[in-house]
């Protein structure tokens, strides 16, 4: 057996860790792009930008320990 840098179980984190990435980007985009012409609620009128910012941080987070667990699965040989 050899060592194999990409398997078979690191795809399914590299597959989550992209997902991850395309929801933190659209969330930023959404929180920077959105514009109300008339805001109908309090929250829309104080700061709904906040929420998908937010929700971007969290996933941010997530997304930083699906990356830790993939560069540690790399460097661990196993015997």
């Amino acid at each position: 057996m050899g060592i194999a840098i990409i398997n078979e179980k690191i795809m399914p984190l590299v597959g989550i860790a992209f997902l991850l990435w395309i929801v933190i980007l659209s969330l930023l985009l959404i929180s920077l792009l959105w514009k109300n012409k008339k805001a109908k609620y309090s929250w829309d009128k104080k700061g709904a930008k906040v929420v998908p910012l937010v929700l971007a941080v969290v996933l941010h987070i997530l997304f930083g320990v699906f990356i830790g667990i993939i560069f540690y699965h790399i460097s661990v040989i196993r015997f």
